[in-house]
């Protein structure tokens, strides 16, 4: 009983990056199904385990939020943290197009929920980085989650018929982006991430993907083009420095693996659609063969960590 109890009162930020991925996962085998129809149960399991273990993870930290609100402020206190904290909101929002195809009324309190959820977390997450010493105020990649988060919105706000909210939240994030890439780049060229960092790098591929969905979705038509091509340049960097990016074995910042990788998927397969056959479609392929076995161990090492404990004791999770 005691092991349930601490569990759950130092249920730690850093799952969320992990699962946000893991939805995307089968969202990405559901969408597939569209080209290939006989994968789609795969999607449909995926989503509905990966929703599951989302709400399970997010009652258990809500609790801890209401046993201590100052909770969510201490677990902001390190970037990876404040990533962890944002990928939650945006899972909310994720999980929206996730219940798409089951329940309008579902998704639309999804959508707006995680919409404001996410605006909570902004502030949280400014507010850790005012109180915080100069080395913690530095950009990161992990500054993506928290301040282009918002660009998981449209996703499902278009489907849903909110065109002006997506277009805004797609300009402010796109902003957002903007400003955190002309400052990291130079300092990633300069000072590589130590090893236990690296795989942080992979979350610059989540925006540009989903900036291509937007596009896609909304317009420009003019955008999406070099936005996707973009994302396939970015994605086979990413893979041919694969063994710079993992050289520091499994840590729960593999995380940052999951969701580029999936957003990135989910752009070949749009594309796809839009007339970019062979090409999108090796891409989409590729990118499940690599993508699903890694995600799954990363959920399957992440869970294992949350069980033994060791998930909330490596990345200093706060104790309610």
């Amino acid at each position: 009983m005691q092991f349930k109890k601490a569990r759950w009162r130092s249920t730690p930020p850093a799952i969320f990056p992990v699962l946000l991925g893991f939805m995307g996962l089968g969202i990405a085998w559901r969408n597939f199904g569209s080209i290939v129809p006989v994968v789609q149960p795969i999607g449909d399991v995926l989503v509905g385990i990966s929703l599951a273990l989302f709400i399970y993870f997010a009652a258990l930290y809500i609790a801890k939020l209401i046993r201590d609100p100052r909770a969510g402020f201490r677990d902001a206190h390190s970037p990876p943290a404040r990533a962890g904290l944002a990928a939650f909101s945006m899972g909310v929002m994720l999980s929206s197009a996730a219940l798409l195809p089951h329940s309008l009324l579902l998704a639309k309190i999804a959508l707006f929920g995680g919409i404001l959820f996410h605006g909570a977390m902004i502030a949280v997450v400014s507010i850790s980085i005012m109180r915080s010493p100069p080395e913690a105020r530095r950009i990161s990649p992990f500054l993506l989650l928290p301040f282009v988060g918002f660009i998981v919105a449209p996703i499902a706000g278009v489907p849903l018929g909110y065109l002006l909210l997506s277009a805004v939240l797609s300009v402010i994030s796109l902003a957002a982006f903007a400003f955190i890439t002309i400052a990291y780049v130079p300092k990633l060229l300069r000072n590589p991430p130590v090893q236990q960092l690296r795989p942080s790098v992979v979350i610059f591929l989540a925006p540009v993907a989903l900036f291509g969905l937007a596009a896609g979705q909304m317009g420009p038509s003019w955008a999406f083009v070099p936005i996707w091509l973009a994302s396939g340049v970015l994605g086979l960097a990413f893979v041919a420095f694969a063994n710079w990016l993992g050289q520091g074995g499994w840590t729960p910042v593999w995380g940052s693996f999951t969701f580029p990788a999936t957003a990135f998927i989910n752009l070949q397969i749009m594309a796809y659609h839009k007339g970019f056959d062979v090409l999108a479609l090796g891409g989409a392929v590729a990118g499940l063969l690599i993508a699903t076995p890694l995600i799954l161990y990363i959920v399957y090492r992440s869970f294992q960590a949350f069980l033994r404990g060791g998930l909330a004791k490596n990345t200093g999770a706060a104790i309610v």
